[in-house]
């Protein structure tokens, strides 16, 4: 395998993003972690609560069921707001250092010419 070039600005900016570190990069995939397992157990314990009250007799029992239906559908949306905003998180980290690594490459071509 190729030894990468130093000069390559591709290689040069994956170096500078892996030499960058986050503090709260970990907790972030953690989080990413719980959202994404928080979606379909909220999909799960909607589809749960919607078959316990569909073969209940009494309207109690009806009742304690929708809850769980309810408390599904919550779980679902806090599990797709979490994986959203870490998800998000992380791919306009990798952007902002994408785009100020180009501003950088671009300043460093662009100097001025010391002609005075």
């Amino acid at each position: 395998m190729d030894r990468p070039d130093a000069n390559d600005p591709t290689d040069r900016f994956l170096q500078d993003v892996a030499a960058i570190r986050v503090k709260a990069a970990g907790r972030d995939a953690l989080l990413l972690k719980v959202g994404a397992a928080m979606m379909p157990l909220g999909i799960a314990l909607t589809v749960i609560g919607w078959f316990l009250s569909r073969n209940s007799q009494t309207s109690l029992d009806q009742n304690d069921a929708l809850i769980v239906a309810v408390i599904g559908v919550a779980v679902a949306v806090v599990g797709v707001g979490l994986f959203l905003r870490y998800s998000l998180a992380e791919f306009l980290r990798f952007w902002l250092a994408r785009m100020i690594h180009q501003q950088d490459l671009a300043a460093r071509s662009n100097h001025p010419t010391e002609s005075e």
